[in-house]
């Protein structure tokens, strides 16, 4: 029902632009040489503001676009000088164990059904945030 929002709005300027320089035009024509300078100007600058004389680049390909995907994951651990080692939610046992977390990413493939492994970080022990902050901060 939309269309191309972006390049609606393109669209409805360049429609501007072009309103405002025929009538330029059509001052210049009728001798009111200083209308049509100022009118021509202001078309200039919606040009630049809209920046209507750049290309419009490349269609984003949807059907290929890759979400990212985050995990955190337990290791249970038994040493007890491991860093990191803290309280951490087990979502197999669905209990609080003493081990690691990790936080996995990985680059989804959701037409194929797979993903490729990307990057894993472990969880420190958070003293000053909440969880949900340290999860924030290693995504940003």
């Amino acid at each position: 029902l939309l269309g191309n929002v972006r390049n609606a709005g393109k669209e409805w300027h360049r429609h501007r632009v072009n309103s405002l320089l025929e009538k330029a035009a059509q001052m210049a024509i009728e001798g009111d040489v200083k209308e049509a300078t100022a009118l021509a100007k202001i078309a200039m600058a919606l040009i630049k503001n809209n920046k209507l004389d750049m290309d419009e680049g490349e269609e984003l390909p949807y059907d290929e676009i890759v979400p990212p995907a985050f995990e955190p994951s337990f290791i249970p651990k038994s040493g007890k000088k491991t860093y990191g080692l803290d309280s951490s939610w087990a979502g197999c046992a669905k209990k609080v164990k003493c081990g690691l977390e990790i936080c996995g990413f990985a680059a989804v493939d959701v037409f194929k059904n797979t993903a490729f492994h990307l990057n894993a970080i472990q969880t420190p022990p958070l003293k000053n945030m909440s969880l949900l902050e340290y999860y924030c901060q290693i995504i940003k």
